[in-house]
């Protein structure tokens, strides 16, 4: 995904995550090519299907789950996690261990169960944090409905609230 967002696409970086809750997050920042970037989003996924991954890929994608895994929990955030979502130090090493084990055939299972389903059943949400000024016509003629944008992080946005009188 990244020599496609970042590298050909323009944008500064992007990625992806997965929360607690299951929620698969692509996300690009900075990006000039928003639509094509959504392109880029299902090809890597249609990649992952087709297998078009290596074992050292794979391999990588473990370590940087284990670096999420294992970061720092601050001590006032650990009773809090263990009493909100249960985890305990057990739970969390079987975690640790069923990362370990992933295979190809699992990565590629779930990225045609879950994200490619929700892909072709359009069961997936697009959103676009930018600049009120950008040019939307990109978007809209590629079948986007813009909702009430703002230039949240101006601070023209906040002029309006300055003037009172």
């Amino acid at each position: 995904m990244h020599p496609l967002i970042r590298e050909k696409g323009g944008a500064y970086g992007g990625g992806c995550s997965v929360d607690p809750s299951g929620i698969v997050s692509m996300y690009s920042y900075r990006d000039p090519n928003v639509d094509k970037t959504y392109t880029n989003f299902e090809r890597t996924v249609q990649e992952i299907i087709d297998g078009n991954f290596s074992d050292r890929e794979l391999a990588e994608a473990k370590l940087l789950a284990f670096q999420k895994l294992d970061k720092v929990v601050e001590p006032s955030l650990r009773g809090l996690v263990q009493f909100t979502r249960g985890y305990e130090q057990e739970s969390k090493m079987r975690l640790r261990l069923k990362a370990l084990e992933i295979s190809r055939d699992d990565l590629v299972f779930v990225a045609q169960k879950y994200l490619m389903n929700s892909i072709e059943h359009n069961k997936t949400s697009r959103v676009v944090f930018g600049s009120q000024s950008a040019d939307f016509k990109t978007l809209e003629d590629g079948g986007w409905n813009i909702f009430n944008p703002i230039d949240f992080l101006s601070y023209s946005y906040f002029d309006q609230f300055n003037n009172e009188e």
